[in-house]
């Protein structure tokens, strides 16, 4: 479980916001700045939680996904 996902629960779970991963398999290897990386995610993350405010309890959730891009390449998706 990525390091920066232990801080978003924290959060959301004050705001009673559900955060779900949904990491895609067999997906290519990337070469990137992992600290870089995971405060972008964090920072969408926690964008996400603060959005959902006016949202009903029930329906509130954070989805982080990861799928192939394309020729390589992988894309994460934060989705509220």
């Amino acid at each position: 479980m990525p390091d920066f996902l232990d801080f978003a629960k924290a959060k959301s779970e004050d705001r009673e916001v559900a955060v779900r991963l949904d990491l895609g398999e067999g997906l290519p290897e990337v070469f990137v700045n992992a600290i870089q990386i995971e405060q972008v995610i964090l920072n969408l993350v926690r964008n996400a939680i603060e959005a959902s405010k006016g949202t009903h309890k029930d329906r509130r959730e954070v989805v982080i996904q990861s799928r192939t891009g394309g020729t390589g390449t992988v894309e994460i998706v934060v989705t509220d």
